[in-house]
């Protein structure tokens, strides 16, 4: 019954309604049925703000002092940039420990450089106090 009453909703209201979700939880709403998959996935404007989150440690980083867990949902992002097609791109970067991985950022940058030409909004907040 309950599928029936979602079903019931149009594709384009369930994007209306998603849009106002951070890029995380569009992608939990992507996996939840193949109807919401196919509704997200054929909405290009869902994907136009991409959030880039990294905790990764320095090599020279002593884990067992710093207390900081690791996370880089780098493979994420990878995934829902082609999904915003040609839209304009606004990108948030968020570096969430200092003196962190700068191999997981090259990684993010390379992966950003084709897509240059769309970008229309960049937000970088950093705890690195090194960053020029």
């Amino acid at each position: 019954m309950l599928r029936d009453a979602l079903g019931l909703v149009p594709p384009e209201l369930w994007c209306q309604i998603w849009a106002f979700l951070p890029m995380e939880d569009i992608v939990a709403a992507s996996q939840t049925c193949k109807a919401w998959r196919s509704a997200a996935l054929g909405c290009p404007t869902l994907w136009r703000e991409v959030d880039y989150i990294t905790s990764l440690h320095a090599e020279y980083c002593d884990c067992t002092t710093c207390g900081v867990d690791e996370f880089s949902n780098l493979p994420l992002v990878r995934e829902v940039l082609p999904r915003s097609a040609i839209l304009p791109l606004a990108v948030n970067v968020f570096v969430l420990r200092d003196h962190s991985n700068t191999d997981d950022q090259e990684q993010f940058a390379e992966l950003l450089r084709p897509q240059l030409h769309r970008l229309r909004k960049l937000l970088v907040r950093t705890l690195d106090y090194d960053v020029a």
